[in-house]
C-alpha cells in the first residue's frame, strides 16, 4: 500500500514527504540542504525518487515526476507515476484497466451477442476472468503478446471498483526495466488514442504481474489522476473493435514504433465534428501533411519527366556562375537547392485531390452520404485550402459554414493511416463510419 508520508534521501539528502492527490511534498530535514536539492531539481539530475519500502527493507517504491515548484521550506512536485512493489520479482506482464477501454471493447455488447448466437455459458466473473481475443506486435525489437480480459470484478478485494472491467494484459520477456515498462505503456496509450479517434484516453490503474511459477501481482503503476470531460458513452456508440480487431496487431505494431505521429486532431465529439474551429482545421491540416508524407513516393512523386533536361540546362548554368563573397555563395546554393527540388512535389491542393485518389476505394460511401462528387472535391479542396492560409497568416475571423471539407479531410487522414497498416478497403469503410458517422455501414 502507497505510504502518505514517510522518510526518503536524494543524493545523501535526508528528506521528509507526504503526497496530497497529484503533488508530492518534499522538505529537507536540514534547512541547508534546500539549496543543494533545488540545483539538483533545476538540472534536472533525477527522473525519479526512490522511496523505502514500510513492510519489506529490501523493496523501494518509485515516484516518477514531471515538475517542480518551491515552497517555503521545500519543494512540490508534479507526480506522473508511482510504482509501488510488493515484491522483488521480474515483472513478465501488465494488466491495464481504463474507463475508455471499457466502452472502446464494450463487455455487456460482448456477451449480448454471445447470449444472441446461443455460445453464452454461465461464468463467475468476480473471481474468474474470460480471455476475449489474443493479437501480438513487436514493439522496439520485443514481442508482446496481447489479449483483452472480461471479469475477475474482486481482482483487489474488498479495495475493488466493482465494476466489469474490459482488461488488456501485454506479456513480454521478464523485466525490472521500469523505462521499458513506462515507454510500453505510452505506446500503447497512443494506440488507443488512434483507435478511439480521442487525444484524452488515460489509463486507470496499471497491475505488474510477476515472473513466478504461480500467476501473481507484484506491484502496480498509480497513474496520475486526470478530470477529463470525455463521453465514454459516446466512444461506445463509435466502437471501430470489431471492424479493428483482426488487424489490431498490425496496428499496434505501426501506431507504437512510429514516433512521428500527429494526434492533436484527435479529439472528436460530436459538436466539434459539425462545428469545427480555426484551430481544429489547423490540427487536421497538420495531420493531413504529417500522414500524406509517408504515403509511398510512386503516389506523391510529380512527373517532371518533360521538364528534366530544362531542369539539368538551369542548374548547368547556376553551378558556372562565380561568386564574389560568402553571401552570394549562399544565395547561389539555396537558388541551386530550390531549383533540384522545384516542380517535385504538389501544392496543397493537389495533395489533397492526390490523397482522395489514393483512398477514394475506402471513402466511397462517406463521399456518396455527403453527396461529395467530383465537382465537390475540387471545389471544397480549393476553399479549404484558402481558408487554411487565411487562417494561418491571421487572417481570417468567423465561423466555418461547410463543414464537409474538414470532414473529407479527416476522412482522408484517418484512411492513409489505416491503409498504411495493411487494411482492406472496405473494412476501412466500416471503421470510418463507425469514428466520423460518415456513412451507415457499421450499423446494420
Amino acid at each position: 500500500m502507497r505510504q502518505l508520508l514517510g522518510s526518503c534521501e536524494i543524493n545523501d539528502i535526508k528528506c521528509k514527504y507526504h503526497f496530497n492527490g497529484n503533488k508530492f511534498f518534499l522538505i529537507p530535514i536540514e534547512e541547508k540542504e534546500i539549496r543543494k536539492l533545488t540545483q539538483i531539481l533545476y538540472r534536472d539530475e533525477i527522473k525519479y525518487i526512490e522511496l523505502p519500502s514500510s513492510h519489506d527493507k529490501e523493496i523501494c517504491d518509485y515516484v516518477y515526476f514531471s515538475g517542480y515548484s518551491h515552497l517555503t521550506d521545500g519543494f512540490s512536485l508534479d507526480v506522473d507515476k508511482y510504482f509501488e512493489y510488493y515484491s522483488n520479482d521480474e515483472v513478465k506482464s501488465i494488466v491495464i484497466t481504463s474507463d475508455a477501454l471499457n466502452f472502446y471493447v464494450n463487455p455487456a455488447e460482448y456477451f449480448y451477442d454471445l447470449k444472441v448466437e446461443g455460445n453464452y455459458k454461465e461464468l463467475d466473473l468476480l473471481y474468474q476472468s474470460k480471455d476475449i481475443y489474443e493479437f501480438n506486435f513487436n514493439f522496439e525489437g520485443v514481442n508482446i503478446i496481447s489479449k483483452f480480459m472480461i471479469g475477475d470484478i474482486l481482482y483487489r478485494g474488498i479495495a475493488s471498483d466493482m465494476k466489469l472491467n474490459s482488461k488488456l494484459e501485454l506479456s513480454f520477456d521478464p523485466t525490472n526495466d521500469r523505462e521499458f515498462i513506462i515507454r510500453l505503456q505510452n505506446a500503447v496509450k497512443k494506440c488507443f488514442k488512434f483507435a478511439i479517434y480521442n487525444d484524452e484516453i488515460e489509463f486507470n490503474n496499471i497491475e505488474l504481474i510477476s515472473n513466478s511459477k504461480k500467476r501473481s501481482k507484484c506491484g502496480r503503476i498509480i497513474l496520475r489522476q486526470h478530470k477529463g470531460n470525455v463521453n465514454y458513452k459516446l466512444i461506445s456508440f463509435k466502437s471501430n473493435y470489431y471492424y479493428l480487431k483482426d488487424y489490431l496487431g498490425s496496428f499496434f505494431e505501426l501506431i507504437a514504433n512510429d514516433n512521428n505521429l500527429y494526434s492533436a486532431h484527435l479529439k472528436n465529439t460530436s459538436t466539434e465534428y459539425f462545428n469545427s474551429t480555426e484551430k481544429r482545421l489547423t490540427n487536421i491540416f497538420a495531420a493531413f501533411e504529417t500522414e500524406y508524407k509517408k504515403l509511398p513516393e510512386k503516389v506523391r512523386a510529380c512527373d517532371t519527366t518533360s521538364v528534366e533536361p530544362f531542369r539539368q540546362q538551369v542548374l548547368s548554368t547556376l553551378s558556372g556562375i562565380q561568386t564574389n563573397n560568402h553571401e552570394e555563395k549562399q544565395f547561389l546554393n539555396d537558388l541551386i537547392s530550390r531549383t533540384k527540388g522545384l516542380g517535385k512535389e504538389y501544392g496543397a491542393r493537389k495533395k489533397i485531390l492526390n490523397a482522395i485518389s489514393h483512398v477514394e476505394d475506402c471513402i466511397s460511401s462517406s463521399l456518396k452520404t455527403y453527396q461529395i462528387d467530383e465537382k465537390a472535391r475540387n471545389k471544397l479542396s480549393q476553399e479549404i485550402c484558402k481558408l487554411r492560409n487565411k487562417i494561418v497568416h491571421n487572417n481570417y475571423e468567423g465561423v466555418i459554414d461547410d463543414q464537409r471539407g474538414i470532414n473529407l479531410m479527416e476522412w482522408i487522414t484517418y484512411a492513409m493511416l489505416l491503409k498504411r497498416v495493411g487494411i482492406p478497403s472496405d473494412k476501412i469503410e466500416y471503421i470510418l463510419g463507425r469514428v466520423f458517422q460518415s456513412n451507415l455501414l457499421g450499423f446494420k
